[in-house]
């Protein structure tokens, strides 16, 4: 989690909740944990703005073989996790963004995303 106070034009707060509770939680129930009891934890902790990035299982796999040091998962355990962010991004309203996409046209994707949410709360305020 990061934690900012200054902007370039106002004081204001953000936190950057970066998967933390829920990522943990996600990954255990994908590995079969009995972790559903903790659902409503990982479900509804909300925060003002939220995005995924969806990436193919492949991509994931690929990652995931490129690193020195990992766990192997299988596809169906992706497929649980996958499903997990993308129903919380639902349930929520986050936006999804497609990662099989150049990283470039991503990054700018998002840019775009965040910069009109910050600049239509800036003028509401």
């Amino acid at each position: 989690m990061f934690y900012l106070s200054r902007w370039k034009f106002k004081d204001y707060d953000v936190i950057i909740f970066d998967r933390f509770v829920c990522a943990t939680l996600i990954k255990f129930k994908a590995l079969n944990y009995h972790v559903n009891w903790l659902r409503p934890v990982w479900q509804n902790i909300r925060v003002d703005i939220g995005l995924v990035l969806d990436a193919p299982i492949q991509q994931s796999l690929n990652t995931i073989d490129d690193r020195d040091y990992h766990i192997l998962y299988t596809n169906e355990q992706l497929a649980i996790e996958k499903g997990e962010y993308l129903e919380m991004a639902i349930k929520h309203g986050y936006e999804v963004f497609d990662t099989s996409e150049p990283l470039e046209e991503v990054h700018e994707k998002i840019k775009r995303y965040l910069g009109e949410i910050l600049f239509s709360r800036s003028l509401k305020e």
